[in-house]
């Protein structure tokens, strides 16, 4: 399991960067990419990922 949980929080500092620089669907749409190669690790922690969250 991962040490820290991310979520999708509208009002984390995260969430407000994407959100100014208007890249909310960039980011999403990376990550959807990333994990049809590669759904057993995390895209930025390389952890690996349970089944329970792939």
């Amino acid at each position: 399991m991962l040490k820290k949980t991310i979520t999708a929080v509208s009002k984390s500092d995260l969430a407000q960067a994407f959100k100014k620089l208007d890249n909310i669907d960039w980011v999403k749409h990376g990550l959807e990419l990333y994990l049809q190669k590669d759904k057993q690790h995390c895209p930025f922690c390389q952890q690996q990922i349970t089944k329970q969250y792939s």
